[in-house]
């Protein structure tokens, strides 16, 4: 974004990737971002993309987002889906709930009243899914199961053109997910509640 001409911070945790978001923009705080001295109404646009599940409060960190918007500004969110079709597929294989990396996961109603809760509302969801996450979670499902069979079936998804084949077959059927709903993640765009478009 600084290409084309924006001002950008950041928010990092980690001060190796710090260091190299500062490559971008000098402006990048290390710690969490509750703790973040970013005044109120700084940004036109605050994104978070898969970040909140990480965080031990998310509700807290949303706050803040929506604080840090100036006057016509909005927060995008994306963040897991265990509502989507891994979820309801593959149960406790699903690779969405990446334990313990993932301390909080989100369904759309979930986040619409987390968002609620913050002060915010979600005026748009777009539902996204990758070939990749379904086949993580059809690996974690293989993985888990003994016998020639699942050794037969892990054989195969390993196999580079069978897992082409998944893959394409995958990329043809997901777009059906999305306008159901069962998307892998889901991308919010919020802004405050007390702000509406003209």
């Amino acid at each position: 974004m600084t290409a084309v001409g924006w001002t950008c911070a950041g928010i990092e945790l980690d001060p190796e990737a710090a260091a190299r978001a500062r490559q971008v923009t000098p402006d990048v705080f290390i710690g969490d971002p509750i703790d973040a001295p970013f005044p109120p109404a700084s940004f036109d646009l605050v994104t978070a993309f898969h970040v909140l599940e990480h965080l031990p409060d998310p509700l807290g960190v949303l706050r803040r987002m929506l604080a840090w918007l100036a006057p016509g500004g909005a927060a995008i969110v994306e963040v897991p889906n265990v509502h989507g079709v891994g979820g309801r597929l593959f149960g406790r294989y699903w690779s969405g709930l990446d334990m313990p990396r993932h301390l909080v996961h989100f369904t759309p109603a979930t986040m619409a009243a987390l968002t609620e809760r913050a002060g915010g509302r979600v005026e748009a969801a777009a539902h996204r899914t990758k070939p990749r996450y379904l086949l993580r979670s059809l690996q974690h499902l293989l993985a888990d199961h003994d016998g020639r069979g699942a050794r037969l079936a892990r054989g195969l998804v390993a196999h580079r053109a069978v897992g082409g084949v998944l893959k394409l077959a995958l990329e043809l059927t997901m777009p059906l997910a999305r306008p159901l709903g069962y998307g892998e993640a889901v991308r919010y765009v919020i802004r405050p509640a007390d702000v509406r478009d003209a």
